[in-house]
């Protein structure tokens, strides 16, 4: 399960009828990220077909404007539930939160405390949830980040480490 921060905004919500569009660089990144853990992604853009991944986002509704407006806190709180909720109905063996405040709202929703994100993001068996779950951090793969925060080939080693989770704990 992916959880990232929120979808985008109204604007590209309306401009695109819903949906991604195809290209988008976000999209390739995370794509080519997923693989690194060991899941392939067909085509993102059918809209049918069997899914072994489950994405969401810890904002579960629109924010006015485009794609890089603020989100607030609040909101993260007021989705917390049902970001919980939606992670004990998947129940998969890995959560991974895409980003910082990803990341602290899915420990967040079940009590815990997020220690310095990048040694979150390094710790090689990611932070169990009291339901058994592990919870992997990692940064958001957009342009920005990977040009401002942490490059796609240290973003390639972060994936890397939950196939590596997978692999000796014998998921995949």
């Amino acid at each position: 399960m992916v959880v990232g921060q929120d979808w985008g905004g109204t604007n590209y919500f309306d401009d695109n009828n819903g949906r991604d569009v195809q290209g988008n660089p976000t999209d390739i990144n995370l794509i080519k990220l997923v693989e690194t853990a060991g899941f392939s992604i067909q085509d993102v853009y059918l809209p049918q077909g069997q899914n072994v991944l489950f994405f969401t986002n810890a904002i579960l509704c629109l924010k006015n404007g485009n794609l890089q407006a603020e989100v607030e806190k609040e909101w993260f709180k007021n989705c917390a539930s049902f970001l919980r909720r939606q992670i004990e109905i998947v129940n998969p063996p890995i959560v991974v939160g895409m980003g910082k405040h990803a990341y602290e709202a899915i420990l967040s929703c079940f009590k815990l405390k997020a220690g310095r994100f990048r040694d979150e993001v390094e710790a090689a068996n990611g932070r169990e949830l009291p339901n058994g779950i592990h919870a992997f951090a990692v940064y958001h793969c957009g342009s920005k980040s990977v040009n401002m925060n942490r490059s796609m080939e240290e973003q390639i080693r972060d994936w890397q480490r939950i196939q590596n989770f997978f692999e000796k704990q014998k998921i995949i």
